[in-house]
């Protein structure tokens, strides 16, 4: 079988390191072509028998007249390449890309599924909200992480499929607590919603006993939780580490896992990082954290975003060392359902 996966970029990210994940599994049945509409350098190491194409059609528009010019012609470029492909399935993910996606497809008379990796409360743009609404219904299938928006979509898509994320990193046969430091891990972008400056204050109160906090990654507010940092007197605890492709280096020293966003899709990083033994502690978002953790059993859900009660589970954690090594066992058997094994086989057979 022929698949085509379409998406903006294949940099950081969890809708990324999915569709990463996917096609080095497909490929091992199927001929495989991902597109991309920049021209940066996959983050995500690719089978090298899957096909690559990059578009470099990414960049900011001036007017709204430029930018309706600018998609009109990645949906040309999109469609000019399905032709010549030939694909049996076209896969797409994320809205605007699908939106771009799913005419190209249709217009060239192609099988299209897409993949929404966020909850669908995160698009803001109104434009991008109606366009959901008038082109996702032309889906042959819509994969989505929650039955949250598996419940919206199904209002007008006519096949959803919820479908977790699968977790793609090379996990332990075991877990090794014994190994790990004392640390605190966070990971992600450093973007509003993550909120990592307020997990930087919620650790500035609590009495660490030894623990260092690290959060890896990139971002607009990195700098300022640099400053942050200096400002509350933490530079020999809190250490603001560079994103790296060798993350499992990380969730396999740490004996915790914080995730504070304010909104998310699917967390791949929580499962992740589960799948390590580190013990969870998560603000109850709307989507996310709920679906994968088991509250005061594999992990914490901290409600209503309280900052008091966040810090006070830390505080739990790193007091109760007999405790956090059992929740670290619970944590990692948790994360086994979540195995590529299980969830690419339940993709493959929603391939027809």
């Amino acid at each position: 079988m022929k698949i085509v996966f379409v998406n903006s970029s294949l940099q950081s990210g969890g809708a990324e390191r999915a569709l990463s994940g996917y096609a080095n599994y497909l490929c091992n049945f199927n001929d495989i072509t991902i597109i991309k509409l920049d021209s940066e350098p996959s983050f995500y190491k690719l089978d090298d028998r899957i096909k690559l194409i990059n578009l470099g059609l990414i960049a900011k528009s001036s007017s709204f007249i430029e930018a309706v010019f600018n998609n009109l012609k990645r949906i040309y470029i999109l469609k000019k390449i399905f032709y010549k492909l030939s694909p049996d399935i076209v896969f797409s993910f994320q809205t605007q890309t699908n939106i771009l996606s799913i005419i190209a497809a249709k217009i060239s008379g192609l099988k299209i599924m897409a993949f929404e990796q966020i909850n669908h409360l995160y698009e803001k743009s109104m434009a991008f909200i109606v366009l959901r609404r008038i082109l996702y219904p032309m889906l042959d299938k819509l994969f989505v992480l929650t039955r949250f928006d598996q419940d919206y979509y199904g209002g007008f898509v006519k096949k959803v499929v919820k479908i977790p994320n699968a977790v793609f990193v090379k996990f332990p046969e075991k877990n090794e607590f014994e190994k790990k430091e004392k640390i605190i891990l966070a990971v992600g972008r450093f973007h509003e919603d993550k909120q990592f400056d307020v997990l930087i204050k919620i650790f500035s109160r609590i009495d660490r006993q030894g623990y260092k906090l690290l959060i890896a990654g990139d971002g607009p507010i990195k700098d300022r939780c640099k400053k942050l940092v200096d400002e509350l007197i933490l530079s020999d605890s809190v250490f603001i580490l560079e994103k790296t492709s060798e993350i499992e280096k990380l969730y396999s020293r740490a004996r915790i896992f914080c995730l504070t966003s304010l909104m998310e899709g699917f967390p791949n990083v929580l499962i992740e990082a589960m799948s390590f033994g580190c013990v969870p502690v998560a603000f109850d978002c709307l989507t996310g954290p709920s679906d994968i953790i088991t509250d005061s059993f594999d992990g914490f859900l901290i409600k209503d975003f309280n900052e008091n009660k966040f810090a006070e589970k830390l505080s739990y954690l790193i007091n109760n060392e007999d405790i956090l090594r059992k929740m670290s066992e619970k944590s990692f058997d948790s994360a086994k359902r979540f195995y590529p094994e299980k969830i690419l086989k339940y993709l493959e057979s929603e391939l027809v």
